[in-house]
C-alpha cells in the first residue's frame, strides 16, 4: 500500500464517521465547543461534578413535586429555584478558576462537597414534605423537624 492509497483509505473511513450534512457538522462543532468551554470553566466532568448535577436535578424535581402536593407550585418560585441552581454552578466555576490561578485543586472540591451536602439535605426535606418522611431514619427526620421549627420560629420573630 502506498502512502497515497493509505490517505485515501483514511479519508474514506473518516467520511463514514463524520456527519455528512452541514447541520450535522454544525451540531458536532457546537457540541465540541460547548464541551471545551465547560471543561475550562468547571474543570471537566468528574464524578464529583456529575454527582452534584444529579443532586441538583433531583432536588429540583422533588421540590416541584412537594410544592405541587401542597398546591404551591409557582412559576416565579421555579425561576428563583433555577436561578439558585445556576448560581451553584457559577460558584463552582469561580472556584475552579481560582484553583487554576493558584495551582491548587482545593476550592472547587470544597464547593462541590458543600453544595452536594446541601442539595442532599434539601432532597431529604422534600421527601418529608411529600409525605414519605416515615421512610427516613429517625435521626434525620428529627433533625429536619428541628431545623424547620427553628427556621419558622426565627422567621415568625422577624415578622413581628
Amino acid at each position: 500500500m502506498t502512502l497515497q492509497e493509505f490517505f485515501a483509505a483514511l479519508k474514506e473511513a473518516a467520511g463514514t464517521l463524520l456527519p455528512q450534512s452541514r447541520a450535522g457538522q454544525a451540531a458536532m462543532g457546537a457540541g465540541a465547543g460547548t464541551g471545551a468551554v465547560m471543561s475550562f470553566f468547571f474543570g471537566g466532568l468528574d464524578q464529583a461534578l456529575y454527582a452534584l448535577c444529579v443532586l441538583v436535578i433531583l432536588d429540583f424535581i422533588t421540590g416541584c413535586a412537594a410544592a405541587g402536593k401542597k398546591g404551591e407550585l409557582d412559576s416565579g418560585a421555579g425561576r428563583r429555584g433555577i436561578g439558585h441552581k445556576a448560581a451553584i454552578f457559577g460558584v463552582v466555576a469561580f472556584c475552579n478558576l481560582l484553583d487554576k490561578g493558584m495551582g491548587t485543586h482545593l476550592l472547587r472540591s470544597m464547593a462541590i462537597c458543600a453544595y452536594s451536602a446541601n442539595e442532599g439535605l434539601s432532597i431529604i426535606e422534600n421527601i418529608g414534605k411529600l409525605g414519605y418522611g416515615r421512610y427516613l431514619p429517625r435521626f434525620l427526620a428529627s433533625r429536619i423537624a428541628r431545623t424547620r421549627e427553628a427556621r419558622t420560629g426565627s422567621e415568625g420573630a422577624a415578622r413581628e
